[in-house]
């Protein structure tokens, strides 16, 4: 049975399913946690599919300095500065290549860009005809952008390339897209809105929530063994793997919750904050 003890330095938190309750608040008990993490020395660093307008805006209130590992580990930010520290791009030639594929299946693609310094969400005019994403769109904090021709728009790498659409569209487009894009990281970070709809993302190779996490380790000196990863979906998978301890919510799919070590309570039980006490508890132990 793998228990905490008090060694851990770095607590990588996902948002949607984890820190967040399904109605997307972070409990004043979650965040008191978090505050005597950060008190106690902890990095705590928030691992997410979200890019950062959607991510500081329900962190506004947090008032810790931190990092911010986005869209799924392409991009790496500071919180509350939003300053990028980071960044895995999507190369130019894949992301097009993406582009075309889906288009062959009659998926709707999109873009997320950081050119120019400015958080884009880039579509194809008149081509969303997709309800999900439609509704998806509409709920992004980035600027949205609208191109006549978004393989023309691509004469740059870009963050990553997504879609939404029906779950078993998105299964085949998986196998589509892993025979033609071999050199990028195709990966569906579970349902969106309901069971029929999944994410759809198409990143570079070597962006995942782990390699930001063995950046921020570099930077901040702080080994795997010395990392806890807490998450509720696949997306989170290459984290729990990476991290010297994997935390599951009980909201997590079985495949997930077998993949962890620990299964915390809920996300609407403050699971995190359950977990996260608990390591404080054990560090101040330790300094007796």
């Amino acid at each position: 049975m793998v228990r905490l003890n008090g060694g851990y330095r770095l607590i990588a938190i996902d948002l949607d399913g984890t820190l967040l309750t399904s109605d997307k608040r972070i409990t004043q008990r979650t965040r008191k946690a978090l505050h005597s993490a950060v008190e106690m020395g902890m990095l705590v660093v928030i691992c997410t599919g979200r890019g950062l307008p959607q991510s500081t805006e329900v962190l506004r209130g947090i008032d810790i300095c931190m990092p911010l590992v986005l869209h799924n580990g392409a991009m790496i930010a500071e919180y509350p500065t939003g300053k990028v520290i980071g960044s895995f791009p999507l190369r130019m030639d894949l992301a097009r290549r993406a582009i075309r594929v889906m288009k062959e299946i009659e998926m709707t693609p999109a873009i997320y860009d950081y050119a120019k310094g400015e958080h884009l969400l880039v579509c194809e005019k008149g081509a969303c005809r997709n309800p999900a994403l439609n509704r998806y769109i509409e709920g992004k904090g980035e600027t949205l952008r609208w191109v006549e021709d978004l393989t023309e728009y691509v004469d740059h790498d870009v963050v990553q390339v997504m879609t939404i659409d029906q779950r078993e569209i998105v299964s085949r487009a998986i196998e589509r897209l892993g025979r033609k894009l071999s050199e990028a990281r195709i990966i569906t970070s579970g349902r969106v809105y309901s069971d029929s709809f999944w994410f759809l993302e198409v990143l570079a190779r070597n962006a995942s929530k782990a390699k930001s996490l063995e950046r921020l380790g570099r930077i901040h000196g702080i080994s795997p063994m010395q990392m806890v990863a807490i998450g509720d979906n696949f997306n989170d998978l290459n984290m729990f793997r990476y991290a010297g301890l994997s935390v599951a919510m009980a909201n997590a799919p079985e495949e997930v919750k077998r993949s962890a070590d620990i299964i915390a309570p809920s996300n609407d039980e403050e699971g995190v904050a359950e977990i996260v006490e608990d390591l404080i508890f054990r560090a101040r132990r330790n300094e007796r």
